[in-house]
């Protein structure tokens, strides 16, 4: 009973450690799910971080662009002040230049009327065509004086459109501006709303955060809270299991014990029946345990059993209870039309198309992954195809390839252009001959050409200077019989010259005592009226200009009638000139009339005009002084705007900086209480590190081991490939002296050959490592140099063999 004492305590024991196991295991598992979830609770924290920061980034950016917008809405609104500043400035240098048009005028009617007084003095012959051309005068001037009416009214309609046009363009310039105020106010506003739309969502997506947090925290301590709860209920449901198999245990050894003891009594009563001693066998039940009675027994025995006999009746009626369901079951499952046998018959038609779906799905599966077998052997096989030639030595060996080739087309290409050469050349000899024997025949051909042409000329020039002489002839006739009849009409007209002078030197001296008189009149009146018409002695300097041309006119026809008829005029001079006085003094006087009643009119429009001008004047001022108190007006409301916005903008920035130092000290204060547990997770993880160190350096030395067989298969393909290419060129006839260079640099640099031993040096390390990688240039200049007798290169095979790759030497 001892032994089997032991072997419980033993299996209890061993029951307590394999639930301690599971206990660690448990723990290692919650805290690892703890680490997992500390480490979202900090990518959280740093995204949430990280979103504030971009948040604050994109409200000083924001800040940013709306004082860039001012800045360049400060500089549109300078560049319209200058630009109307300009247009005023414009309009200024415009009435400047129309004021020096009108001075410059002026003076060229001073110039017209000196002009035309200078005509007057100069003497001329009354007709009686003058009185028709002083009325074709009358006329010219009243058109002169209609085109002016017509070009004044012009000009007024002119400046009034332009006055308009600017007045247009003004309210154009205050409408834009009052559209651009507007569309500044309303982007303020958006921004307004869209900053405080920024902020609402700010609190909102902290609010969530931390709502979140809180709500994190308190599921992980539910959930540990709970898991120690298992492990309690566990616990105590384990205690209880162990109890009740000591129990039975126990109950196990009473029940021994009892039988035992039956059996001592039954062996005391023989004893005592066949009087034997009864010593020996008390000592041992003494020794052993204590000794019942039988009524003592009993009773014991009474207890213990009730158990039993109510289990009895209870396995009774369970065995009872199973027997009627069994019968129930058996009787349903003759049953045709219940809801079971239809649930079953569905599930077996649904396992059936599941089934066949299934064996679908795998047929599906197995030719899909034969042909994925497939495909990826071909692409494993194109891609090491591609890796092969990608390699540094495929590569070389392609461009020694085409080295040889592009060595053999250049040689051919020199062939075929020595052959053209030589055709051209012929052709060009052939061609220079034919041009000789051409020049030959032309120059003859010029020669007769040139002999025909200077008869010809010879017969021509003889008959030019017969015709020369026989006009030289003719036109010295003709000019002695004109001579004499121009020296005829020269005395003639002299003589008439002569008569005219005498008779218009009397009238000049007439008209010029006249003229002197007049004009002393006339100066006083034209100092005094030239201020008032300025205007209208323009288109009377065009008049007196046409009035000049047209007795210009008048006196080279006047002269031609004199000649024509000069003994009429001599007749007619004296009554005309009587009359013409008569004449000129009336109209004199007309003509003055006319003039101060022009003057007055001009001096009346003139400063009618003036006092236009200066209302004008005004009134641009005064509108322009109203823009400036407005624009300033405007600007002080903006600056006003501004500051305000400042000063909120500032007090947000404030509240976000110290909503953001709450935060983080929050955090800091987490940080320091969750840093001492994770020392312990730290120092676990260390130790697993090094494990994973230790079986990584063993996987590095494996690969290299894979690395050098791979790079042996590398070389032995290299050099089947290069043999390969070097026996096409051999076929194809191109020379193979580059793709053997390559080749045997390849060895070099490979270390499967060794440099041959320079002579004249001494220290020579003949098995040195070093050196085998170094390519000696004596070898190039000896392949470079190699001739094989008979004519034609050397060529070369190469052999790979494990240990190296030596040159089987070289064949003709």
């Amino acid at each position: 009973m001892a032994f089997k004492r032991r072997n419980i305590q033993k299996d209890s024991e061993e029951r307590s450690l394999r639930e301690k196991k599971k206990q660690r295991e448990e723990e290692l598992k919650a805290l690892e799910s703890f680490k997992k979830d500390l480490d979202q609770f900090k990518a959280d924290e740093r995204k949430e971080t990280e979103r504030r920061k971009k948040l604050l980034r994109q409200n000083m950016a924001e800040n940013i662009n709306l004082n860039k917008l001012k800045v360049k809405q400060r500089k549109e609104e300078d560049e319209e002040e200058r630009a109307a500043l300009h247009i005023i400035s414009e309009a200024k240098k415009t009435i400047s230049m129309i004021k020096r048009k009108k001075e410059l005028e002026f003076q060229a009617a001073k110039i017209n009327w000196r002009s035309m007084m200078t005509s007057l003095v100069s003497p001329q012959l009354p007709t009686t065509d003058y009185i028709e051309e002083e009325k074709k005068i009358e006329k010219v001037q009243k058109e002169k004086e209609e085109q002016y009416k017509y070009s004044l009214m012009k000009r007024k309609e002119y400046e009034q459109k332009l006055i308009e046009e600017r007045k247009k363009q003004h309210e154009e310039f205050l409408k834009s501006e009052e559209k651009k105020k507007v569309e500044k106010s309303e982007v303020n506003k958006k921004a307004v709303k869209q900053r405080s739309v920024v902020q609402e969502l700010d609190k909102q997506f902290t609010d969530k955060i931390k709502y979140e947090k809180r709500k994190t925290l308190e599921d992980y301590r539910e959930a540990w809270q709970q898991q120690i709860n298992e492990n309690k209920s566990t616990n105590e449901y384990e205690k209880q299991i162990e109890n009740s198999i000591l129990m039975k245990e126990i109950k196990k050894s009473d029940e021994g014990k009892q039988q035992f003891l039956h059996y001592a009594e039954n062996l005391l009563k023989e004893c005592e029946e066949k009087e034997r001693p009864v010593h020996p066998l008390k000592k041992y039940l003494n020794e052993y345990g204590l000794l019942y009675s039988a009524e003592e027994w009993k009773a014991v025995t009474e207890k213990l059993g009730e158990k039993k006999r109510n289990q009895t009746e209870v396995t009774e009626r369970r065995e009872d209870l199973m027997a009627r369901k069994a019968l129930s079951d058996g009787m349903r499952k003759t049953w045709t039309d219940t809801m079971e046998y239809r649930e079953k018959r569905r599930k077996e038609r649904l396992a059936k198309e599941a089934k066949a779906a299934d064996d679908a799905r795998e047929k599906m599966r197995k030719e899909l992954e034969v042909e994925t077998a497939t495909t990826r052997r071909e692409l494993m096989e194109k891609f090491d195809e591609k890796l092969f030639l990608n390699a540094d030595g495929p590569k070389s060996l392609h461009s020694a390839y085409r080295c040889a080739e592009a060595v053999r087309q250049r040689s051919i290409q020199l062939q075929f252009a020595k052959h053209v050469k030589d055709v051209e050349a012929d052709h060009q000899r052939a061609y220079d001959e034919s041009k000789i024997q051409d020049a030959e025949k032309f120059k003859k051909e010029e020669e007769e050409k040139q002999k025909i042409k200077y008869e010809k000329e010879k017969k021509c020039k003889e008959e030019m200077w017969k015709t020369y002489k026989d006009n030289e002839e003719r036109k010295a006739r003709e000019a002695e019989e004109k001579k004499k009849r121009d020296h005829e009409d020269l005395e003639n007209m002299k003589k008439e010259i002569e008569q005219i002078k005498a008779n218009e030197k009397a009238e000049t001296e007439r008209k010029q005592r006249i003229a002197r008189e007049n004009v002393a009149e006339n100066k006083k009146m034209f100092e005094h009226n030239m201020k008032i018409r300025r205007e209208e002695e323009l288109e009377e300097a065009t008049a007196t200009q046409y009035v000049l041309e047209m007795k210009r006119k008048i006196a080279a026809v006047r002269k031609q009638k004199e000649i024509e008829a000069q003994a009429e005029r001599l007749a007619r001079r004296d009554r005309n000139i009587a009359v013409a006085m008569v004449e000129t003094a009336d109209k004199e006087k007309e003509e003055e009339e006319r003039r101060k009643r022009a003057q007055e009119e001009k001096e009346q429009k003139y400063q009618k005009e003036e006092l236009s001008k200066k209302e004008h004047q005004k009134r641009l001022a005064d509108e322009i002084k109203k823009q400036q108190e407005e624009y300033v007006e405007n600007e002080s409301k903006k600056k006003r705007e501004e500051h305000e916005k400042r000063k909120w903008e500032i007090m947000q920035l404030h509240k976000k900086i110290e909503i953001n130092e709450e935060f983080e000290e929050e955090a800091k204060r987490n940080k320091y209480t969750k840093t001492a547990d994770f020392k312990d997770i730290w120092s676990k993880q260390m130790e697993e590190n090094r494990a994973k160190i230790e079986t990584e350096r063993m996987i590095e030395r494996n690969m290299a081991a894979n690395v050098a067989k791979s790079v042996e298969e590398f070389d032995a393909r290299f050099f089947t490939y290069a043999n390969k290419l070097i026996e096409e060129s051999n076929a194809r006839g191109r020379p193979t002296l580059p793709l053997e260079k390559l080749v045997q640099d390849y060895k070099f640099t490979t270390g499967k050959l060794k440099a041959p031993r320079p002579v004249g040096k001494e220290g020579w390390e003949e098995d040195s490592e070093e050196e085998n990688t170094n390519v000696p240039s004596q070898i190039f200049n000896e392949m470079d140099n190699a001739e094989v007798e008979g004519g034609g290169k050397p060529t070369k095979t190469f052999e790979y063999a494990p240990d190296g790759i030596r040159a089987n030497g070289l064949q003709k």
